[in-house]
């Protein structure tokens, strides 16, 4: 992704790397998926079906955007964001997968999303907060000001 942030100057690529190389390989990710290994579907495969279904969804503004980069204004991070977290299918493998989790993985997402925004509410399912939580990496996209 960062090779794609160097060429196409948005945003939304910073922030999706920091998400997939620090939110969800960090610390409490790693005590999260050994315990949801042990009890449940991991946060492992959570992680790499929501992955799959971004990508998947998302590549007609990928394709589009690294075509089109230099006519497009960061507004454009703001909307691949929405999209992203308002996409149906990606809001039921979060629900297919928060549901199933046990106590403490429902605590270990919800521990990284608090620290990611300093919100203590850890609402993992609500789209908005997850977009909220998007925007806090994206300060410089007017819409998230």
């Amino acid at each position: 992704m960062k090779s794609a942030l160097e060429h196409i100057g948005q945003p939304w690529f910073r922030v999706a790397e920091d998400v997939s190389r620090e939110d969800l390989q960090g610390w409490i990710y790693s005590a999260g998926n050994a315990a949801s290994d042990l009890y449940g579907p991991s946060l492992d495969n959570w992680r790499d079906e929501a992955g799959a279904v971004i990508m998947k969804n998302g590549k007609k503004e990928f394709q589009d955007i690294y075509k089109n980069h230099q006519n497009k204004t960061l507004s454009w991070s703001y909307w691949r964001l929405i999209n992203e977290q308002n996409d149906p299918e990606l809001q039921r493998v979060h629900e297919k997968y928060y549901n199933s989790w046990n106590w403490f993985s429902k605590r270990s997402v919800n521990a990284m999303i608090k620290l990611r925004k300093w919100d203590w509410s850890g609402k993992f399912l609500n789209p908005n907060h997850r977009v909220d939580v998007g925007c806090e990496g994206m300060k410089e996209v007017k819409e998230c000001q």
